[in-house]
């Protein structure tokens, strides 16, 4: 089985891969915008553990991140939204 966790390198997320990959191949997909790499960086070396520090609005990266996999949990979240309340238009 393989998983794609996205925003796999935020604190709660991190520790879902913890658990995840005694069970799994696990992807971390992550921008570290509020993530941090040290939460998952003590699986880097393990068989089945991938990285990828992407953004979830590079389209071409995440849907070749999601090729294979069997479950995505998507928990990846922008954590400051009080500059999108000021300012509603969508910058892509």
């Amino acid at each position: 089985m393989r998983i794609l966790v996205t925003g796999g390198a935020g604190f709660i997320a991190s520790h879902l891969v913890d658990r995840l990959v005694d069970i799994a191949a696990v992807t971390v997909y992550d921008n570290l915008t509020s993530g941090r790499k040290e939460f998952v960086e003590h699986h880097l070396n393990r068989s089945g553990f991938q990285f990828i520090e992407a953004d979830l609005l590079e389209l071409d990266n995440l849907k070749e991140a999601m090729k294979g996999c069997d479950v995505v949990f998507h928990l990846a979240a922008k954590p400051e939204t009080r500059a999108d309340i000021r300012d509603t238009s969508v910058n892509f």
